[in-house]
């Protein structure tokens, strides 16, 4: 069986695609299980009902939340929440309000990073996106300008799209240590939440975060003790971890782009990672 439980859709920032879309061309993949994880939001999940309720396949509710550690500072960490049934925000509105605060805290974030810019590199970044993305972009500059910044992979020029990325990285470390930069909720409040909701907190892509591999470790163990339930597995680096702490694993694309999904491209994203029965188990027991 494979799984995907790692998706973004055009309710995340940086993604692109219609979930209606979607659930159109899952019959004609491979793919049995998936999950829609879109950043910091549920707002979602109502599409997902609609398009996916009665589907022969299976689908999850998700989404990728921030969050930080005591051990770590102001340092961002990707919590992925699963639900076996979608949260309801006449009964569940802490999570609802909780999603919605961390995406105004993100958007604060990008307005301290667009003031450490210059207008002609914003003129430049502007320029990239229009000749290199395909996605609408009188949408995207609505959303957020500082978004163009964000995901240029797709930039023919990987050089300079490089100086870009390593720009922003360097601005976003040197900002965090600022009193007046807007600080994700701890990660108790978050897990607290998604488990109290039904939810089960996982790990995601643990092998991205560029601080030392014992710190991370330490941050690993804190999640455990307030009920970390697995951890995105990549390259097996964390296996002695999800020993230790019975953890389950999962396993995603982080597919920012549906349009994509099911093509060589996500197939190849996926490299034979098969979703392992333990982690749907629990999700599937978690309500």
């Amino acid at each position: 069986m494979i799984c995907d439980l790692h998706l973004h859709s055009n309710y995340s920032i940086d993604g692109r695609g219609d979930i209606s879309e979607l659930s159109k061309i899952m019959n004609n993949t491979e793919v049995s299980v998936i999950s829609i994880t879109d950043h910091n939001t549920l707002a979602h999940h109502s599409e997902v009902s609609q398009y996916f309720n009665s589907h022969k396949q299976e689908v999850l509710y998700g989404s990728e939340i921030s969050c930080t550690s005591a051990i770590t500072g102001n340092f961002e960490f990707h919590v992925l929440a699963y639900w076996n049934k979608k949260p309801e925000r006449v009964s569940d509105i802490s999570i609802f309000n909780l999603c919605e605060q961390i995406s105004s805290i993100t958007e604060r974030q990008f307005d301290h990073l667009i003031n450490e810019y210059s207008p002609e590199e914003m003129t430049e970044i502007l320029s990239f996106w229009t000749a290199y993305k395909s996605r609408n972009l009188k949408e995207s500059v609505a959303r957020h300008p500082f978004i163009l910044t964000l995901y240029n992979r797709e930039i023919t020029d990987e050089k300079r799209a490089i100086d870009f990325r390593e720009r922003r990285r360097s601005l976003k470390k040197q900002l965090a240590t600022s009193k007046d930069w807007p600080q994700f909720p701890p990660l108790e409040e978050v897990f607290d939440q998604i488990i109290k909701t039904g939810g089960i907190p996982v790990l995601a892509h643990p092998e991205r975060y560029q601080i030392a591999t014992a710190t991370l470790e330490m941050v690993i163990e804190e999640m455990c003790f307030n009920g970390l339930g697995g951890i995105e597995r990549r390259n097996g680096k964390f296996d002695h971890l999800q020993t230790k702490h019975k953890l389950s694993q999962s396993l995603g694309s982080d597919l920012h782009d549906l349009t994509q999904f099911g093509t060589d491209k996500h197939y190849s994203s996926l490299d034979e990672q098969f979703m392992f029965s333990e982690i749907l188990n629990k999700i599937a027991n978690s309500n």
